[in-house]
């Protein structure tokens, strides 16, 4: 392992350093109470500041490299994969249907640069086949340079209502998973000093009504990747979060098969739940969530484009951000991302309200204050 010299610390952090001096100058204009100069001083420095680290960014070779993406049946993965083999990457794509057209258009629209993997991120078995599958492509050449955690399913539906089943069902699927392939796959990351991308959502810096076993897969994802990425600095790996907003409606998460199964699964929550739930709640109250999901999709990106710039620049960028929160959202404010950044700042209650203002559904609200 080799350590970074002063110099190249400070060639790599200059355009933060510049960033962070300009903001000194800060209190001076708000001093003068110029609060129009103000705003613009802030806007431009915002502007530079990212004109100039896109100007200054240095990229990763791509010759020779790797990636292995779990998930890339559809939507963000499906997408990645197809951005990376355009850049140069061969890429390992992870599919849990490999047969499906899908997966097939895949395979055709990127020739011999993309390999389909048969991969059940809840399985330990397919994720070690996966990792033979790897190592077998690349006993002519070069190295696996970046995983990425994409794969992931959602669901919906009251705390109190969700069974013990769905709560280990989805944190197998979107935590587990994470950490099957991660570990599987770290020994070879470490060896090419590469990246890991782990995605998780903006659902794992804020919780919402009604997406407790979801939430609470995605907030254990952060901490996994926050733990792994302080521990994986002796190697060289970095490790990075992708944390998309809104982008349900734009993928397929929300749409067609999946959306049938949180059908199913709400369907189990209230059969199972007990009769005194299910006379607290009301059948009405409880299969709104769908309601929820459906107004969630209208509000949703019409691209994924920057979910894939912001993975493109996590494991091309010499200097990456550890984490990237993407606003997602068709409207003039996304209401998730400004909720995290304010909860920094913000007290619980008022955070709270917040949420339940804006990010519980215009629907459903409504029928939840009634039963109060």
């Amino acid at each position: 392992m080799t350590m970074m010299s002063v110099g190249e610390f400070l060639r790599l952090q200059a355009v933060e350093i510049a960033f962070l001096s300009v903001l000194a100058f800060l209190p001076y204009f708000v001093a003068l109470k110029e609060v129009g100069l103000t705003l613009l001083f802030i806007g431009l420095s915002i502007g530079g500041y990212k004109l100039l680290k896109k100007k200054l960014m240095r990229r990763v070779p791509v010759e020779g490299k790797s990636v292995f993406i779990t998930g890339c049946d559809t939507g963000i993965g499906n997408s990645l994969a197809r951005r990376l083999v355009s850049l140069g990457f061969r890429v390992f794509a992870g599919c849990y249907r490999p047969d499906d057209e899908e997966a097939q258009a895949l395979r055709a629209s990127c020739g011999d640069s993309l390999h389909v993997v048969p991969l059940d991120v809840s399985s330990d078995s397919s994720v070690a086949d996966a990792v033979k599958h790897v190592k077998e492509y690349l006993k002519d050449g070069g190295c696996l340079w970046g995983v990425v955690n994409n794969a992931g399913q959602d669901v919906n539906g009251e705390a109190e209502l969700c069974t013990m089943d769905i709560y280990k069902r989805y944190m197998d699927i979107n935590m587990f998973g994470t950490v099957r392939v991660t570990k599987a796959f770290l020994p070879l990351i470490r060896r090419s000093k590469g990246r890991i991308l782990n995605v998780t959502s903006v659902k794992g810096r804020v919780g919402t009504p009604q997406t407790a076993a979801y939430t609470m897969s995605k907030y254990a994802g952060e901490g996994f990747a926050d733990v792994l990425r302080i521990e994986m600095k002796q190697w060289g790996v970095k490790v990075i979060l992708i944390e998309p907003g809104n982008f349900g409606g734009t993928t397929s998460i929300l749409k067609n098969m999946n959306r049938e199964r949180m059908k199913r699964d709400l369907e189990i929550m209230w059969e199972e739940a007990t009769p005194e739930v299910q006379e607290d709640y009301g059948r009405d109250y409880h299969f709104a969530v769908m309601s929820g999901i459906c107004e969630a999709v209208g509000t949703a990106p019409n691209s994924l484009a920057p979910v894939i710039d912001a993975m493109e620049d996590g494991l091309v960028n010499e200097a990456p951000k550890s984490r990237y929160l993407i606003g997602g959202s068709n409207q003039i404010l996304d209401a998730y991302k400004t909720i995290v950044l304010l909860g920094v700042i913000l007290p619980d209650v008022v955070t709270d309200f917040l949420i339940e203002r804006f990010l519980w559904s215009k629907k459903i609200r409504p029928m939840a204050l009634k039963r109060r």
